[in-house]
């Protein structure tokens, strides 16, 4: 039941988009500040360190950390505007943990949410370059909203160091994160551009999957070289595709929406491919 209203989000906002159209970027945000930071500081306070897999987690959040990065040192120097460059981002909480959950075990889904958890460092490069390459001009004061969540869960892990794990908040952060899941669909949904991605962007969103999955990969595949054997879920991580929020936040900056659903479609399409030899591999 919580699956299928999360996935009604994304029709339901298609089809409310055209009057959401000019307060979109406004609902955006809200979304970032009342339901997205919340949930970060909530998860900071109950996190429980899991150290067994510690290697592969700050790895893969180095790797994608690096690709995004990357990416934008390609539209620097290129005077490009590409979102599509950003999409070395992992999609976690609606491709990795139900596919960890469905076939890998609770090990992997705690995995999956421990690494969603600890890699504000990637999401705090994503935001930066999001906002340093954005079309549309970006006011200071908004970045104290686009930066909240990371922030958040760094004061819910230094306060969780400080004062102890809260306990009685555990049984809310599903119920959050199921609220915060569902308005980023809706928002996903209404976010969705009128008109279909035309050759050139999907010729983009190719470039874009290099980004999804050669840095992970590598990133993993030197572990392994090392003597350090990722975990199954980690490698499930670097084959998932790019993050769907891109769309929203196209909206948000001024990005081509066309080229982020391009750039979705695809990186999804291929995860889909590998996945069976993936889960063979792994097993």
């Amino acid at each position: 039941m919580t699956l299928l209203l999360v996935a009604c989000g994304v029709p339901c906002g298609f089809a409310v988009r055209r009057r959401l159209a000019h307060v979109l970027p406004r609902l955006v945000r809200a979304q970032m500040l009342l339901l997205a930071t919340p949930l970060a500081l909530a998860a900071g306070l109950v996190f429980v360190p899991r150290f067994d897999a510690v290697a592969a987690m700050a790895t893969l959040i180095a790797a994608e950390a690096a690709g995004v990065f990357a990416g934008g040192l390609v539209n620097e120097r290129g005077g490009t505007r590409h979102v599509s460059l950003t999409a070395s981002s992992s999609n976690t909480g609606i491709w990795a943990i139900p596919i960890a959950g469905l076939f890998l075990g609770p090990a992997a889904v705690s995995f999956v949410a421990v690494f969603d958890q600890m890699s504000f460092p990637r999401g705090l490069v994503l935001t930066s370059r999001l906002r340093r390459f954005a079309p549309t001009p970006q006011a200071a004061r908004t970045a104290l909203v686009d930066y909240a969540p990371a922030a958040a869960l760094v004061c819910g892990l230094v306060l969780h160091g400080l004062l102890g794990r809260p306990d009685a908040l555990a049984s809310w952060l599903p119920r959050i994160g199921i609220a915060s899941a569902v308005a980023n669909m809706l928002l996903i949904g209404a976010a969705l551009p009128s008109t279909r991605p035309q050759a050139v962007h999907a010729r983009q969103a190719l470039l874009g999957a290099l980004f999804r999955f050669v840095p992970a990969t590598l990133g993993l595949t030197l572990l392994y070289l090392l003597g350090v054997h990722p975990p199954a879920a980690a490698w499930l991580l670097a084959f998932a595709p790019s993050y769907y929020s891109m769309l929203t936040l196209s909206r948000l900056y001024g990005y081509d929406g066309r080229e982020a659903v391009a750039t979705a479609i695809t990186t999804t399409a291929a995860a889909a491919g590998i996945l069976p030899l993936l889960l063979l591999a792994l097993r």
